[in-house]
């Protein structure tokens, strides 16, 4: 039995349809029928009375010699239409894609099944022009950021609004902990956490209190809460890692190797791994460095310069290997944010650079001094793009195709010098499970 036909159509446009040939085979007869057709006005139909032949199943598609140009012919590739044995409506079955500046409105047909012999059907099938692609729904997030130059914490809404805020004075690091508590830094030295419904700080370590640090200059430039209720605290100045309890006594301390001693460069961010090591970024040396917990190097990295000299500054137009920030992947790779360097890239274990995006790699965005990273469970990166001016983004989220899935500019509540955020919802789903 004939159970299926494949259809060709045209489509006209100002000038209207040319004339063109092609054959169809016949299934029953086994012969070829010619079809011919020319159409001079601007008829709105795809096909007009266009004629066509049944086969068994289909055995070839009608060929064009010579080709009609393609802004003439509008071809779908194969519309298949299936009639059921004991049914007499027919199924039609269109192709994915088709011509954008057309759209198939309708096929319909009631035929009985013994007249499936050899006959020619009437299709009519209007065309209009294609609706205007639907926009893209809007991107919304909440999160939190801290810029020193306007000492503000926030925390803000996806419909834009500040949640809350705190004043803040030097900051390069900061968590919203799972209780909603908001792990920071109120200077170099003091590191706290808030609860910001009650204002209450609930915990909170001062470097300078320390014995150990009587006489000597200390900044805090990374901290973390770990598994168990612990904090990590990465001292420069003293040059080590420290583990402190709830109660602040201390659980650990690892050294770490400091080529050239400063308080403000030794260490940027530093974050605990699933191993037991410890991931330090040495800012002045650029290099990330794994430490395991006796001090001792599980694996190093130095930052390149890719070919360029180094140039002083924090904006666009300086450069340099001064990395901020480093995260571990699950593949194992180390997802690298350069600092001055204006760029982000993955490494493997042996020093290999995997994927990156640099300066000028997103259309109408510069980085400047790149900071945090966070990994979103979506794969985005969140990208801080500091010191980049008012004309960028301060904070930008790219998929891994270097598109941009989100951005953030705000020079009213926040200014050039917004080195840390954290994404905290996105679309109105809380992010629980990101690296960062």
């Amino acid at each position: 039995m004939l159970r299926s036909v494949s259809l060709l159509t045209l489509g006209n446009t100002p000038s209207g349809l040319r004339r063109f040939s092609g054959s169809t085979i016949n299934g029953s007869a086994k012969r070829v029928e010619p079809l011919e057709t020319t159409d001079g006005d601007d008829s709105p139909f795809l096909a007009n009375h266009r004629r066509f032949c049944f086969s068994p199943p289909h055995k070839r598609l009608p060929q064009f010699s010579p080709p009609p140009p393609p802004e003439t012919l509008a071809f779908f590739p194969s519309i298949t239409i299936d009639f059921p044995q004991q049914a007499r409506r027919a199924t039609v079955r269109r192709p994915r894609q088709y011509p954008a500046h057309f759209r198939l409105l309708q096929v319909s047909m009631f035929i009985p099944l013994r007249s499936l012999a050899p006959l020619l059907l009437t299709i009519a099938v209007v065309t209009l022009p294609a609706p205007a692609p639907a926009a893209d729904p809007p991107q919304l997030r909440s999160f939190i950021a801290a810029d020193s130059s306007r000492q503000r914490i926030a925390i803000i809404s996806e419909d834009g609004d500040t949640r809350w805020e705190h004043r803040i004075g030097p900051l390069h690091d900061l968590h919203v902990l799972p209780s909603g508590n908001v792990l920071l830094q109120l200077s170099w030295t003091h590191v706290a956490e808030l609860n910001p419904e009650t204002g209450k700080t609930v915990w909170e370590y001062e470097a300078s209190r320390s014995p150990d640090n009587q006489g000597r200059r200390i900044e805090i430039h990374a901290f973390q809460r770990l598994d168990g209720g612990g904090t990590l605290i990465a001292e420069s100045g003293s040059a080590r890692l420290l583990t402190l309890a709830p109660d602040l006594s201390r659980q650990a301390s690892v050294p770490l190797k400091v080529a050239r001693p400063d308080a403000h460069h030794d260490t940027r961010l530093v974050r605990a791994l699933k191993n037991g090591n410890f991931l330090v970024c040495h800012e002045a040396e650029g290099l990330v460095r794994e430490y395991r917990p006796d001090g001792t190097t599980a694996w190093e990295y130095a930052v390149p310069l890719f070919g360029r000299e180094p140039r002083p500054g924090h904006g666009v137009d300086a450069f340099g290997n001064q990395v901020f920030s480093a995260l571990r992947l699950e593949n194992g790779n180390t997802l690298v944010g350069t600092g001055n360097g204006h760029s982000v890239i993955e490494v493997t274990p042996a020093g290999q650079v995997v994927w990156s995006l640099h300066q000028n790699d997103l259309p109408g965005i510069q980085l400047a001094w790149v900071t945090s990273l966070q990994v979103l469970p979506s794969g985005n990166i969140l990208i801080n793009n500091c010191h980049a001016g008012p004309k960028n983004p301060q904070l930008i989220e790219v998929t891994r195709e270097k598109r941009v899935a989100w951005s953030f500019l705000d020079f009213d509540r926040f200014g050039d010098s917004l080195t840390n955020s954290q994404v905290l919802s996105v679309n109105g789903h809380p992010v629980t499970d990101s690296l960062r």
